[in-house]
């Protein structure tokens, strides 16, 4: 196994990536922010929480955007080592358990470190969080019902969303919903609902010139006003507030001491 990339990031801009067939495994976790993501073609949209990994022969791509804080890790498996471990590729939803962040902290931890031994102390922290993703998607694949409830609010984020709707929408009733989402990820259907929306409503209010109005809309609120309510207790800004925090003209202004070239 040989690292050839790690970076921790935390940055107000991160640069696109252009369409790259990869000669190595990627994993990127999320932890704050959205990014959007294309893998063999298809887009995909990460909010905080989740996690992507790209095999070796996928192609990767990303747009550029920010209010990101993310960590990602470049890594060359021999045959032997790809044959041993679980195979798993694209996006893992609700990803960046308490572990992942536990154990990236301790590989943090080594990168000043130059004692012999430390490679591959790095190497056993960096199987660890991928184990750990492979048992999240795994958990998720078990839980077909759950995946269900994230894919309806992915897709209908711009309409009014109720339990009774998303009961419907999977076949049970709105209260076993709300048990097996918890059980599942940790919080309940509407909070996460909630965070994904404001997660989404300040990518754009940062990073875009679509009116206030029109963010509320697309994101499912027919009125103006309880947006910019939830919003404020969501952040502690207005929107208004929000937008004019993060007017600036250095698009690499806050760059987290990121490590490497690749990301």
């Amino acid at each position: 196994m040989e690292i050839l990339l790690y970076t921790r990031n935390k940055v107000r801009r991160f640069p696109a990536l252009p369409p790259t067939r990869l000669e190595y495994m990627d994993v990127t976790v999320l932890f704050r922010g959205v990014m959007r993501y294309g893998i063999n073609g298809s887009p995909v949209l990460l909010h905080a929480g989740d996690a992507i990994v790209f095999a070796p022969g996928d192609v990767r791509e990303r747009a550029s955007g920010g209010t990101a804080a993310y960590c990602s890790f470049n890594v060359r498996l021999t045959e032997e080592e790809r044959a041993a471990l679980p195979r798993v590729s694209g996006v893992i939803r609700g990803g960046a358990v308490p572990e992942i962040e536990a154990l990236q902290t301790l590989y943090e931890n080594t990168m000043n470190v130059s004692a012999p031994y430390v490679a591959a102390r790095r190497q056993r922290y960096f199987e660890a969080i991928y184990l750990t993703l492979c048992d999240t998607a795994a958990s998720s694949v078990k839980d077909p019902h759950v995946a269900a409830i994230r894919k309806y609010i992915s897709e209908h984020m711009s309409e009014p969303i109720t339990l009774e709707e998303i009961g419907r929408a999977v076949f049970l009733t709105p209260n076993y919903c709300n048990t097996i989402f918890r059980r599942a990820m940790g919080t309940t259907i509407m909070q996460y609902l909630l965070t994904q929306r404001m997660q989404e409503a300040k990518e754009l209010l940062a990073h875009s010139d679509v009116p206030m109005k029109e963010i509320a809309r697309r994101l499912g609120y027919r009125e103006y006003n309880y947006f910019s309510s939830q919003f404020k207790k969501f952040t502690h800004l207005t929107p208004s507030q929000f937008r004019e925090q993060w007017d600036y003209t250095d698009p690499d202004a806050g760059r987290g001491a990121g490590r490497g070239t690749h990301k």
